[in-house]
């Protein structure tokens, strides 16, 4: 029975921990949608969430890391999965298979992720820091194009179909936060737009509509 109970433990610890967490990201939340980001202290969301605040940083090292908790595994869930699309699939068409697939991850978090854009349009500073992890993620997923196309290094190619992912998912975002429509269907339609722009680019005029 003790050795039963023993190994029961760790699974306990680890659900306290995820409750724990939860009741910080639900405070926050909660306070940034009613006072806004930059209103709101750590000291009002433990407060909020019945811990202290040095229980809040063992869990996020930052006040915009709670907003961002849960986009972090989709980014690294992106990072980690683009070398594994077929290799006769060009850069774009990767990460739009890529972000299509990996779209329920970010379900749940649709709530949040809305918080968070309004946030970013409210604050300078948090504005600031989603720059710099747009910028760090976008590197990482040029080098993960890079990887499986057995490069040492990113090319400008990988750079470039970073960067026009990048303003794929988030004019996605923009009319999935808006509406009941479907995020990949979303992501689908803004993958087709840049695709008939580079088209019409490369051939030197315009697109024909639709």
């Amino acid at each position: 029975m003790a050795g039963g109970s023993a190994d029961r433990r760790p699974d306990a610890r680890s659900a306290h921990r995820e409750e724990t967490r939860q009741a910080l990201v639900e405070a926050a939340l909660s306070l940034f949608a009613a006072k806004g980001y930059d209103a709101t202290s750590v000291e009002e969301i433990t407060e909020w969430a019945g811990v202290s605040p040095r229980t809040f940083f063992r869990y996020f090292e930052s006040k915009d890391r709670v907003l961002l908790f849960g986009g972090d595994a989709f980014n690294r869930a992106v990072v980690r999965a683009l070398p594994d699309q077929p290799a006769e699939l060009g850069d774009l068409a990767a990460l739009a298979a890529t972000l299509g697939s990996l779209t329920p991850l970010l379900t749940p978090l649709k709530q949040r992720i809305r918080l968070y854009y309004r946030a970013v349009r409210e604050s300078t500073t948090l504005a600031g820091h989603h720059t710099r992890a747009t910028a760090q993620h976008n590197a990482a997923v040029a080098q993960a194009l890079a990887a499986r196309r057995s490069l040492e290094h990113p090319d400008e190619r990988c750079y470039a179909a970073a960067a026009l992912a990048a303003i794929a998912l988030e004019r996605s975002y923009a009319g999935w936060l808006s509406s009941r429509r479907d995020l990949a269907e979303l992501l689908d339609e803004s993958f087709a737009v840049l695709r008939a722009v580079v088209t019409a680019d490369v051939a030197g005029g315009s697109a024909p509509p639709g």
